[in-house]
């Protein structure tokens, strides 16, 4: 891993903010949120490996992260790489899309899906009475956060947001033993303002958002 990513100081939560007002742009704020630890709800854990080498796909400068859920009461994430514009970008010719599947070891599992499976599997996603939603996080923000200390993996937490919509929070932790541990603290982590809410890109740059 580079020795010259900076890692996180700051000790306050880090909201990101999709700034519908400004094209293709993201605004990030800190703001006081409650403390994450120590029980974030996971509903999925990409590992070092698998998240670092999405800053290696031309073009990538930001990670999608879409609710999925395959039957009631499932809940887990996809992870796919996204660029400037909010479009999700080819790797070797085509766009892919990881979803968590299961951890061992200190490793996270995931199954390679194409455009198609995925949207498909992201637009009949639902969580009780709400449908799917997604955050954007910029690739550097996921790269600090893999420089924690003991972190090897991050976890995609479910929150509820005061008006009862859901967003993702973004948790270093340590796999190890097919179990996840958050690591860090508070302010390592990242809480996503979610679209279909908050949107920034264009409707059809949205696997849910598409007719």
């Amino acid at each position: 891993m580079d020795t010259t990513r900076r890692k996180l100081t700051f000790f306050r939560p880090v909201v990101l903010f999709a700034a519908g007002l400004v094209i293709g742009g993201i605004t990030w704020s800190l703001m006081r949120t409650p403390a994450l630890y120590p029980q974030p709800a996971f509903v999925a854990f990409f590992d070092e490996q698998t998240t670092g080498s999405l800053g290696q796909v031309p073009g990538t400068t930001q990670v999608r992260f879409y609710f999925a859920a395959n039957a009631p009461g499932d809940q887990r994430a996809i992870m796919a790489p996204a660029d400037a514009n909010g479009r999700h970008v080819p790797e070797s010719g085509s766009t892919k899309f990881r979803l968590y599947k299961s951890l061992s070891g200190s490793r996270a599992n995931v199954d390679i899906m194409d455009e198609t499976a995925a949207e498909a599997l992201v637009k009949q996603s639902r969580y009780g009475t709400s449908g799917p939603w997604s955050i954007d996080c910029p690739m550097p923000t996921l790269l600090r956060m893999l420089d924690v200390a003991q972190c090897n993996g991050v976890g995609v937490a479910k929150q509820t947001l005061t008006d009862g919509s859901y967003t993702f929070q973004l948790v270093p932790v340590k796999l190890a033993n097919g179990k996840a541990t958050a690591v860090g603290g508070s302010g390592d982590a990242v809480t996503g303002m979610p679209c279909p809410t908050y949107c920034a890109h264009p409707q059809d740059a949205y696997l849910h958002r598409r007719p």
